[in-house]
């Protein structure tokens, strides 16, 4: 949406990058202090499948980056780079350039 101060409009952007993330839900999105990139992690693709995977959206470019070498992890398993269980609804804050990750539900196997 762009915001302007008498209008707003909704307005489709097209994004970039050798991958993109699986839709999701229930997921965090953090903007970093510059606000050029937002950290995405976790989340609902299914009603049986959560998300444990990390991705970085570049703003100016919109151009999404994985974080990481695992792939669509979709059967909530563990991460090979030490991420997270797959959750959902959980909370998140980013401090002192590191984000942090409260609670959820899910887990390994759930």
């Amino acid at each position: 949406m762009k915001l302007a101060t008498n209008d707003c409009t909704w307005y489709k952007e097209n994004s970039t990058g050798e991958e993109k993330p699986l839709a999701r839900s229930q997921h965090i999105a953090i903007t970093t202090p510059k606000n050029d990139r937002v950290f995405v992690f976790g989340g609902h693709h299914s009603p049986q499948a959560r998300l444990n995977d990390t991705w970085i959206l570049q703003v100016k470019e919109l151009e999404w980056r994985r974080i990481g070498a695992d792939k669509d992890n979709t059967t909530n398993q563990e991460s090979s780079i030490g991420a997270p269980g797959p959750r959902a609804n959980m909370g998140a804050c980013l401090y002192q350039g590191k984000v942090y990750i409260f609670g959820g539900h899910g887990g390994l196997g759930y």
